[in-house]
């Protein structure tokens, strides 16, 4: 009889806490795709200026998946993937999408191919909004003088950016 007491409490604690992990999956997968994302921008930033070309970061599926490519002039596009698992196709996880680009300050009207980080510095600075099923938000920040990339930017982020920019 205690046997299936303890069997019945371990059931029912087991189903508890499967429902409450299942309600926070939304917000682990929103927090793993900005992470993910901001990685490949750090990334594309970071190699635009080490190698001296231009590195974009393409988008495909409406901007549910991308990779790192780099200029290439013998590729159709003119941009090839770069090696290793940055140059893999990517897709954002769990029901997220990108729901903006803000480049330069300015909105951008419809969802663009590619962010391109130019060498000297003059690529892509802005902000890309990710969104999940549930409606939660979280943006990308790549700030237009240093470069850094932050998700979810705290104030301190955009002041030190504004202080590099004096």
């Amino acid at each position: 009889m205690e046997l299936l007491l303890v069997l019945a409490l371990l059931g029912i604690l087991s189903t508890a806490a499967t429902v409450s992990l299942c309600g926070h999956q939304d917000e682990y997968a929103i927090e793993a795709a900005a992470k993910d994302l901001a990685a490949a921008l750090r990334f594309a930033s970071t190699e635009a200026e080490i190698r001296r070309k231009p590195i974009r970061l393409a988008f495909f599926e409406a901007g549910g998946a991308y990779r790192v490519e780099i200029a290439d002039a013998t590729a159709q596009s003119g941009f090839a993937p770069v090696a290793g698992r940055a140059g893999r196709v990517r897709r954002l996880m769990h029901d997220v999408r990108i729901v903006g680009i803000a480049a330069d300050g300015r909105q951008e009207a419809s969802m663009p191919d590619a962010l391109v980080f130019d060498p000297s510095g003059r690529g892509f600075f802005g902000t890309i909004g990710l969104k999940n099923g549930t409606g939660q938000i979280i943006d990308i920040r790549v700030m237009a003088v240093t470069h850094q990339v932050c998700v979810a930017c705290e104030q301190k982020d955009l002041e030190q950016d504004r202080v590099h920019a004096d």
